[in-house]
């Protein structure tokens, strides 16, 4: 018999399944963004759950005993929630079920947002040719599977699909409703219950008949060939889709070595190489799955002469960096830089989007900025100053935001950024205020600075002309510095960046203070900000400042880092940094 996780589990991977019910470690067990979903569906659920106030709990100890008092209630016409359902073959647990005479109505809990108007014209799970759209096909699958598994149980009932989700169409009015809820004995409750019918409103009932039949036909197939790879489980068939496992963790045992064997332990391993996807064979598919099952998972094993487009430039640096041994600085990377205006930023945003509103009059999954940290050199050679911003109003902060960015920035000066994120959520920003029908000064600046050019994106840069053997095939702020920190450089001495351990990178330093260290725990220290405890409000407020600041210190320092190694600069001493550049 197959479960309903295990389903989704195997939908990928059948083995899979075997690993979780071996109990390996999985990869998003301590991950911060895992959390935080785990954190807004717990949530998501609780609230859902009062639409269906009439259903009857069944027992939890076991799935048996739930489905017997499932059937039961179900015979006697009243709703179920949490209710078991179950066949030879297939188990589920569907949030709440209505019997209707011989219609049974299977509800199903998504916290994944809908925009009413583009459902109104067929839009939201289809597009215009009438194919699911990937973002819900998982979620429209789990459902068809619920489906499935009802239809074989009750034969003699008609099954009627439908989802509970937010919508992004309904205003919150309610200030603060993340406050209400709170964690007990693992689960999680709504503290006040005068808020309820406010979150209620933020959610819908959708009718997903149509979609489910395109999927029953499909689920009823892989239902069966799971079924039949457990009972006599085959060879895994590894490939490329493997080096995303959930069961690829290092440090622990691992579903991924099972799986590969020695293959495991080559190093420097295959998946090493960025955006390894785009390296493939004539018939389109990633040279990975034929390297994996021909036994050559080196990064040397990839046929370069295969690695061409858009990425390839980049692959062939990091084979380079990674084959000698060295730090690679392409000559075009002091054009890259050659066009920055004074005073010259850095700048880093931090925002929060959620299926619940943070503040009043806000959306579902509205885009909240609320807080940036930009860090100025108004001359070159001159200190670094600093200017962080961070909202403690129990309100929508966005136009308070707005007013203080653009006192920061100003007119003048280029603003380096790493990656498009911050040119995106001000698009975004942009659109909300045309939307609300606001205008002035601030909004005029916005769209000024948007048409710009100003903004520098440091991140496009490294990635074209910068490679070091510590960054791998990553990129991002938190691998850079790191990798650029492991260097003996007297720009470490110079202040501001003196003010951190030499052989400790700012990043570590604050995940070896247990505060906040990325962007997922940014969105929960925003929630303790502006939240009723005193104490928690002011420990957050410290460590949001501290987070964003080093992320805008980060960026000079790649800078400043940068200026070194163009103007000769050779690394002393040893540590565990490579010298040398790339003519």
């Amino acid at each position: 018999m197959i479960a309903e996780n295990e389903f989704r589990l195997g939908r990928t991977c059948p083995t899979k399944i075997l690993h979780a019910r071996a109990g390996l470690a999985r990869a998003d067990e301590d991950d911060s963004f895992a959390d935080w979903m785990r954190k807004e569906t717990g949530k998501f659920r609780v609230v859902a759950r009062y639409l269906f106030r009439d259903a009857v709990a069944v027992s939890p100890d076991t799935p048996e005993i739930a489905m017997e008092e499932t059937l039961e209630h179900l015979a006697a016409g009243e709703p179920v929630a949490d209710a078991v359902l179950a066949t030879d073959q297939a188990r589920c647990r569907v949030d709440a079920i209505e019997p209707d005479g011989a219609v049974l109505r299977l509800y199903t809990f998504i916290p994944k947002a809908v925009d009413l108007e583009k459902h109104r014209f067929g839009l939201e799970f289809t597009s215009q040719s009438g194919r699911l759209r990937r973002e819900w096909r998982e979620h429209l699958e789990l459902a068809a599977f619920r489906v499935w598994v009802a239809r074989q149980l009750c034969p003699q009932h008609r099954i009627v699909p439908l989802i509970v989700v937010p919508v992004t169409d309904v205003p919150c009015s309610v200030e603060g409703l993340h406050e209400r809820f709170e964690k007990c004995d693992g689960r999680w409750q709504i503290n006040d219950l005068r808020d309820v019918d406010e979150a209620l409103g933020l959610l819908r009932i959708i009718s997903v008949a149509r979609e489910c039949e395109q999927l029953v036909g499909a689920v009823a197939v892989q239902i069966e060939a799971l079924n039949r790879f457990l009972a006599v489980p085959g060879d895994p068939e590894i490939g490329y889709q493997c080096k995303k496992c959930e069961f690829r963790v290092a440090g622990k045992e691992s579903g991924f070595e099972r799986c590969w064997g020695n293959l495991a332990k080559v190093r420097p391993h295959m998946f090493a190489l960025t955006y390894l996807y785009f390296v493939q064979d004539p018939d389109g598919r990633p040279v990975a799955d034929r390297l994996a099952r021909e036994g050559r998972v080196s990064l040397w094993d990839i046929p370069r002469e295969q690695i061409v487009g858009e990425h390839a430039a980049r692959q062939h640096m990091q084979l380079a960096g990674t084959e000698c041994g060295r730090e690679l600085l392409m000559p075009e990377l002091a054009d890259a830089l050659s066009g920055i205006v004074y005073p010259l930023r850095c700048l880093d945003i931090e925002t929060l989007r959620s299926w619940l509103p943070a503040h009043g009059g806000q959306h579902v999954n509205e885009l909240v900025c609320f807080e940036f940290s930009v860090h100025t050199r108004m001359a070159p050679g001159g200190p670094l100053e600093h200017v962080g911003w961070l909202n403690t109003e129990r309100s929508d902060p966005n136009r308070r935001f707005l007013a203080a960015l653009r006192a920061t920035l100003g007119d003048s000066g280029t603003v380096c950024v790493w990656t498009q994120y911050e040119q995106v959520s001000f698009a975004e920003l942009l659109g909300e205020l045309i939307g609300r029908g606001v205008e002035g000064e601030d909004f005029e600046w916005l769209r000024r600075f948007l048409a710009s050019g100003r903004c520098l994106d440091l991140h496009d840069i490294c990635f074209r002309h910068h490679f070091h053997p510590k960054m791998g095939g990553r990129t991002s702020i938190k691998s850079v510095l790191p990798a650029l920190w492991s260097v003996n450089t007297p720009v470490k001495r110079q202040a501001p960046y003196s003010e951190f351990p030499p052989d400790l990178d700012p990043y570590a330093c604050l995940k070896e203070s247990g505060t906040v260290s990325d962007g997922c725990l940014a969105m929960e220290g925003y929630l303790d900000v502006i939240g009723s405890d005193s104490e928690k409000s002011r420990a957050a407020r410290e460590a949001l400042e501290r987070y964003c600041r080093v992320d805008t210190l980060a960026m000079f320092y790649v800078l400043d880092y940068w200026a070194w190694r163009l103007a000769g600069g050779r690394e002393t001493g040893t540590t565990a940094g490579q010298g040398g550049t790339a003519s």
